[in-house]
C-alpha cells in the first residue's frame, strides 16, 4: 500500500511510502472523482448541456471513480481508489523541514513516507468546496467549504498564518522555471481556494 501524509503549511506539504515513488504509466493511474456538480459556459453557471451542444462533456457530466476512504484509526486514511495511505493530520512547515521531517518521520509504524506528486496531492482535491477568499483575508466567509473531504482529513483555513486562504499541501513536483526572487519553487494544492 502507497502511504502519504498531509501537512497543510506555507506551502503545505503530503508524503507518501518509498516503493510507491515510481508513476505510473499512462492508463494505469486510477482517477478519483473531483465531486464537481456544476456546469458553466464562458461566463455562468449553466444547465448541464446535451451531447452535441457548446459545451457539453463538462466534468460534472461524468461520474468516475467517487471518492471512498477509510480511516484507519491510527492517524492514517487509506484512499480505496487510489491506494495511497495520508497522514489525517497536518503541520505547517516549509519545504526544507518536510525534506528533513519525512526522512525520520513515523506514524503508525511506518518509516516509508514521503512528499506526494502534484498529481497525487490533487487527487484529495473536491471541486464541490466553496471557495474561502473574501476581502476580509482573516475571517472565513459563512458558504466557505474546504476542498478537501473533512470527515476524513483534518483541516484548518490559516494553517500557516495570518490568511485563511494559506491552506496548501505541499508537493514534490518541482516547478521547472523560477519564481520570487529566482528562488527554486514546488507546487502546492489549496484546500481553501480553486486558486
Amino acid at each position: 500500500m502507497k502511504k502519504l501524509f498531509i501537512l497543510p503549511l506555507v506551502i503545505s506539504l503530503g508524503m507518501v511510502n518509498t516503493y510507491a515513488q515510481t508513476t505510473p504509466s499512462a492508463g494505469q493511474y486510477k482517477i478519483v472523482d473531483t465531486d464537481q456538480q456544476k456546469c458553466y459556459d464562458n461566463q455562468r453557471e449553466v444547465t448541464p448541456p446535451e451531447p452535441g451542444k457548446a459545451f457539453y462533456g463538462q466534468d460534472a457530466q461524468f461520474n468516475g471513480n467517487q471518492p471512498s476512504y477509510t480511516d484507519n484509526g491510527d492517524g492514517t486514511i487509506t484512499d480505496n481508489v487510489t491506494g495511497l495511505m495520508w497522514q489525517k493530520g497536518f503541520e505547517a512547515m516549509t519545504y526544507e523541514q518536510a525534506l528533513t521531517k519525512v526522512k525520520s518521520f513515523n506514524l503508525a509504524n511506518h518509516t516509508d513516507w514521503r512528499i506526494p506528486s502534484i498529481k497525487e496531492a490533487y487527487s484529495l482535491m473536491l471541486y464541490s468546496g466553496v471557495d474561502a477568499s473574501s476581502r476580509q483575508m482573516n475571517q472565513v466567509p459563512p458558504s466557505a467549504k474546504p476542498f478537501v473531504n473533512t470527515d476524513y482529513f483534518d483541516f484548518e483555513y490559516g494553517a500557516n498564518g495570518d490568511r485563511i486562504i494559506d491552506t496548501q499541501m505541499m508537493s514534490s513536483t518541482i516547478y521547472k522555471g523560477k519564481t520570487m526572487g529566482n528562488n527554486t519553487t514546488v507546487f502546492g494544492v489549496n484546500l481553501a481556494t480553486v486558486a
